[in-house]
């Protein structure tokens, strides 16, 4: 017992040190898991999505324990930014309560917000959370409008399993050269296949939106 438990220390403080010691690259990838507490920690995740990106060639960086704030200040040098999480059509919320959103304009943390130009090389992001595609002005659609390439998410209510085994399916597939739009589809098809017995969880709302959804991500890239 006192070895396994030394083990899962050494493993926890490795985790930590790769977190902020991200692949040299000159593309950049930001991942964040927040930790809300039991039962609601979303932090491998964010480890397993940098793994895979670390692979395609991407300096990846991943987080559970960030402000809004700070995922928000390095979203315009993102060529990948994903989300796994709390929040809606018109936000994700991290680990403080502290949010990014859609569109608000009380709020300088608002997609809406960035102007022309500042996410241009952008060419992924994801946001698995509930509704992130949902209804007008969402999450999806305000990041391509601003200028991103394309942008994953669903428009329904999603399971937290079924999100965590479709988050392990779509990075590791486009890993292997997948198109953005393929990856997400066929993550889609290997959950349900897989979890059947348990239901959609939500995943059968998965949906993409932008030009650029017909892209690989592998080699590593900018957005267009």
């Amino acid at each position: 017992m006192r070895k396994n438990r030394l083990c899962v220390i050494l493993s926890a403080l490795l985790l930590a040190a790769m977190a902020v010691v991200p692949i040299a690259s000159a593309y950049r990838a930001d991942d964040w898991g927040p930790n809300y507490g039991y039962a609601n920690d979303f932090s491998n995740d964010a480890y397993n999505a940098a793994v895979q990106q670390s692979n395609m060639g991407y300096g990846a960086y991943y987080d559970s324990n960030v402000p809004a704030s700070s995922a928000w200040s390095n979203l315009p040098s993102d060529q990948v930014f994903s989300f796994n999480g709390h929040g809606n059509s018109g936000g994700i919320v991290f680990y403080d309560n502290s949010w990014i959103y859609a569109n608000n304009p009380s709020d300088q943390k608002s997609i809406s917000k960035l102007t022309s130009g500042q996410i241009n090389d952008l060419a992924l992001a994801v946001f698995v959370n509930c509704n992130s595609g949902s209804g007008g002005s969402n999450l999806l659609s305000t990041t391509v409008n601003r200028g991103g390439d394309a942008a994953v998410g669903f428009t329904g209510e999603i399971t937290k399993f079924q999100a965590d085994y479709w988050t392990q399916r779509f990075w590791y597939r486009l890993n292997q050269y997948s198109t953005i739009q393929d990856a997400a589809y066929y993550a889609k098809v290997d959950t349900l296949n897989t979890y059947w017995y348990l239901g959609s969880g939500g995943i059968d709302t998965v949906t993409w939106q932008g030009p650029g959804v017909s892209n690989t991500i592998k080699p590593a890239r900018a957005g267009s």
